[in-house]
Order: structure tokens, then sequence, then C-alpha cells
């Protein structure tokens, strides 16, 4: 273990030592590009001024990591860029923006940007951003759930690649199929497109893609079960990987030998490659610390040298102001002399200086009372802003909620279903399972537009609470599930936010049945007593005990946070092999 320790010791001082140096210059870069963009506020120089926000931007990212100073960085030098009507920085402007905007999980944004940016390098008929624009559609598409406009991207960019003649970009594009066919489990054209990403590379000797396209060829045997090719390429892929000290790539390659040679048994190789895996990425993250580190450095060096500015800038005041003082001084004895030629016009002037003054002091006390009044306006608009604020968060939490308890139950029966369709050999019976799960996959797309336009079951708004609790139930009507029995008494018509919230509760119970449970029978009673709402559930399951019940997941969350919507009380019995039962009681 000691030496392992000086090893990562020396690995800290290497680095810390290396990013000082880039540190400091990368601080007199942003320095200087701080000078010219306070020369080109002067001379009022707009190409400048685009130029030094656009670099300012990058710097601020890659020095200081500042993600917000950043993208304000890019949008006051594409304002610029807009005066100076340079479309070809614009767009490429956009792209970076848009690049930000889907890194921060702002999908729609982004894909909007992309878009304006594609039809501009259309219009230009640049191929290659054109592809480029495609595959960054694809995949942000992708990132959205919308499977089918990031396959209509993915094909227009497989239409244009191939006319490029451009082996880089065909390499990248091989790539990204590889990740896209491992997301669709489609193993066999993954490996293909690995392959010609490999030769391709290979065409022009560029090692890293190389070692990237020998790492997917060997995980992707590994998935098919061939562990000896896949440690076969992948111990190719780390012969020719980067010999940087501390490369993620590498801290992967180890990870994968480490578990291939688990799967075959061979312990000693596994353990060698696990203290490999361990030892880098202790190295990596001591770099990381190192850069935090450095970063703060950087920024007090900056801070440091922009008060020695002002230091400067107050020194040279002082002495304009004392320059003053000494002519104040001359002018001053002047006027004493003047004074005593004319007593008669000093006492005029005497009292016409003292009428000024009271006047000034009555503007500015006006001023002040002004400025007081300004900012309790501003206070009140602030304040009201805040309490918009909270509400949208409320009502975003609210739609979140609705989101997860509607669509998770749903979901969680189709894909018990389509995960039975693998066993059953039977061609007609597999023909009518399918049938039941599109008919339950054309549920779930009406269940989404009907969530998008009210935010509620369309069977609950449109027949009643009763009626969408019948439908939730006949979708359970099938062997693999318990067998569900509904009972209702005097159900009174309820307002759709009371109807929402008790079908999202019973949703949640079913759920959580079907995926813990293990029951056999469902029992559903809802009735009314007087002024009272009594939903009551029970199930045979194997149940849980208390201090599972203290570690509720998400789903006994949602029942309890309902619930207390409804300012309802709720009572939950279970214990290990005898069921749970759950009673709601609602006033009405």
């Amino acid at each position: 273990m000691y030496p392992f320790l000086r090893f990562t010791y020396w690995v800290f001082i290497l680095f810390f030592c290396f990013n000082t140096a880039i540190g400091q210059r990368s601080v007199s870069t942003y320095l200087e590009l701080e000078d010219r963009l306070d020369k080109a506020r002067k001379n009022q120089d707009y190409k400048e001024l685009a130029f030094v926000y656009y670099h300012l931007a990058a710097e601020e990212r890659k020095l200081f990591n500042n993600e917000q100073k950043s993208f304000e960085y890019y949008t006051r030098a594409l304002e610029y860029y807009k005066l100076l009507k340079d479309s070809s920085q614009i767009y490429l402007i956009n792209l970076e923006m848009a690049d930000r905007y889907k890194e921060s999980t702002l999908l729609v944004e982004s894909i909007d940007l992309y878009k304006e940016s594609l039809v501009y390098f259309q219009s230009k008929q640049n191929e290659q951003k054109v592809a480029e624009t495609y595959i960054k559609l694809s995949e942000v598409h992708r990132l959205a759930g919308d499977f089918d406009e990031a396959d209509v991207y993915y094909a227009s960019a497989k239409n244009v690649i191939p006319l490029l003649n451009d082996t880089l970009l065909s390499i990248k594009f091989h790539l990204h199929e590889v990740d896209r066919n491992l997301q669709y489990l489609e193993l066999d054209k993954a490996l293909t497109n690995a392959f010609d990403a490999f030769f391709m590379s290979e065409s022009i000797n560029n090692i890293e893609y190389l070692s990237l396209s020998l790492y997917y060829i060997g995980i992707i045997n590994r998935r098919k079960g061939e562990s000896k090719l896949a440690i076969k390429y992948l111990q190719n892929s780390l012969g020719i990987a980067s010999r940087k000290p501390l490369n993620t790539e590498r801290l992967k390659l180890f990870k994968e030998l480490y578990s291939t040679y688990e799967t075959q048994a061979v312990y000693d190789s596994a353990y060698m490659y696990s203290v490999k895996y361990a030892r880098l990425k202790d190295s990596i993250l001591n770099k990381d610390r190192v850069e935090s580190i450095n970063n703060l450095s950087l920024k007090y060096e900056a801070s440091e040298k922009r008060k020695e500015i002002i230091l400067l800038e107050k020194d040279k005041a002082f002495v304009e102001t004392k320059n003053s003082q000494k002519n104040r001084t001359l002018y001053s004895l002047l006027f004493l002399m003047l004074l005593l030629l004319g007593l008669i016009y000093y006492i005029i002037r005497f009292y016409k200086t003292k009428i000024e003054g009271e006047t000034i002091i009555k503007d500015q006390n006006d001023e002040l009372t002004h400025q007081k009044i300004l900012k309790l306006e501003d206070e009140l608009k602030i304040k009201s802003m805040q309490s918009m604020i909270e509400g949208q968060e409320k009502e975003r939490e609210r739609i979140s909620k609705d989101l997860h308890d509607s669509m998770g139950g749903l979901l969680s029966t189709i894909k018990l279903q389509v995960d039975t369709l693998q066993s059953i050999d039977d061609t007609s019976e597999r023909t009518q399972k399918n049938k039941g799960v599109q008919k339950l996959l054309d549920f779930a797309v009406s269940e989404i537009r009907s969530i998008s336009q009210n935010l509620q079951p369309a069977a609950l708004s449109n027949l009643g609470l009763v009626v969408a609790i019948n439908d939730l139930v006949n979708r359970l009507n099938d062997d693999r599930y318990p067998d569900v029995e509904f009972q209702h008494y005097n159900v009174p018509t309820l307002d759709n936010m009371v109807s929402l919230s008790i079908y999202r509760i019973l949703q949640e119970m079913l759920t959580n049945t079907i995926k813990h449970a293990e029951a056999s029978e469902i029992f559903i009673q809802l009735r009314r007593e007087d002024d009272r709402l009594i939903l009551s559930y029970e199930d045979d399951g194997k149940g849980f005990n208390n201090d599972e019940r203290l570690e509720k997941g998400m789903g006994l969350e949602n029942i309890s946070s309902r619930v207390n919507y409804l300012k309802g009380d709720m009572m939950l019995d279970s214990r290990i092999g005898g069921g749970a039962s759950y009673i709601v009681t609602i006033q009405i």
C-alpha cells in the first residue's frame, strides 16, 4: 500500500505544477481579453466586442467552469454579430448555445436552435455542418424520448455522410451507430459498425478512434457471451490506447477487462486489472481535486490583478484630486482679493449662495424620497416574482407527480406483458398477446394525450371515477396478474381533482402490489358513509414489516402525499406473510 500512496502523491504534485503553469497563462489570456473589452467599449467597436465576448465565453467555461457567465457572454456576442449581420458566426454561436441547452436538459430550446442552424447550413450548402447537425438533432430527440423523430434525423445523416467522402466524420457516425445499436440490443449490427469504424481508422492511422473501435468490439463480444474474443479485442485496444497518465479511456478498459476475466473465472488477471482500475480511478480523482483547487487559485489571481488595477486608478484619482485642491486654493485667494475690493458684491454673493444651498438640500431630500419610493416598489416587485416562482414550482411538482402516477403503473403492465412474450412458443397465443400489448400501447398514447391536454385520465374526465377504476381493473384481467375484485356503493359525483387523486392513489396501490407483493387476490371497495368517502384496499401478498415501511419508496410517498392533499387519513396495516391493507378516509 505504501508504494501506491507514494505514486499518488507524485501524480498529485505533477498535476498541480502543470495545471498551475497552464492556469497562469489562462489568467493572462483572460485579463488581456478584459483589457480588449474595455477598449472596445470605449471605441464602440462592435466587431471587436463580438470577438472578445465570444472568446470570453469559452474562457469562462474552460477556466472557471462558469456555465452561466459563459452563456451570458455567448448571448452578448450573438447580439453584436446580429448587428454586424455576420450570419456564419451567428449560427456557430447558435450551435454552442444549443449544446449548452442540451447539457442543461433544456431539450426544447436546444432542438429549436439546432433546427434554425440546420436551415441556415442547408441554404449555404455546407454539407459537413448539415451532417453534424443531423447527428446532434438525432441525439437530442433521443434524449427527449422522441425516438421516431430521432430516427428521421439519423436516416438523414446516414444519407448525407457517404456523399461527403469525409473519413473522420464517417468514423464518428459509425461509432454513433454503435451506441444506437447497443441501445436497441442489435448486437450484430453494432459489431458490423464497430468493425467499419476500425478499418476506416486504420486507413487514416487515427490511433484514438482505432483504440475506441477495438474497445466497442470487445464490449459487444462480451455482451454476446464471447468472453475470449472480448478479452482479445480489449487487450488490443489497451495496447494502442493513449499512454497519458490519467486517461479515462484506459480506466474503462481496465474495468471491462476486470469484469470479463472475472466472468471467465481467471481471478489472477481479474485482480490485477481491478487494482489498476482502482489506482487509476484514485489518480483521476486526485487530478479533479487539483483542478478544483487550481481553479480557485486562478480566480483569486484574477481578482487580485483586478484589485491592483483599481488601486492604481484610485491613486491616479487621488493625485488629480490633490492638484484640483491646489487649483481651488489659488482660486480662493484670488476670490478673497476680489472680495476685499468689492464688499457689496460679497454680501450679495453670500446670500445668493445660501439660497442656492437651501435649494440643493431640498432637491437632495426630494431625490432621497424618490429613491426610497423606487426601492419600495422594487421590493414589492421582487416579492411578487418570488410568489409567482413558488406557485410555478408547486405546479411543476404536481404535474411531475401526475405523470409518474399515471404512466408508471401502465408502463409496468406493458413491460410485464412484453417480458412474457419471450417465453410463449405458440404463434397464435403470441399474436393474441401482441394485440393485447398493442391495445395497451394505444391506451398509453391516448393517456399521454389526455395528460398533456387536461392532466387527467380520459376515462376519468369523460365517464367518472367508478368507470375509470373499472377500466383500470379490466386492464389487469389476465392470468399473470392477481384476481381483482372491485365493489362500489353510493359513490357521489366528485370534484375533478378529488376524483383524479383517488384514481392515482388506487393506481399506485395496484402498482406496488403487482411489482412487489406477489399476491394472487386483490379486493377494492369504494363507498360513501355520511359525509365521508372510504377507499378500502387489501391484497394477500407477502407483505412487509415496520422497518421496510420506514424505508418507503416513491409509491408510498406519493400515496401519502395525495391523501394529505385531500386532507384525508390513511391507515396501513401489513406484516410478513400476511398481505397489506389500506383504508383511506376523505371528507366530502
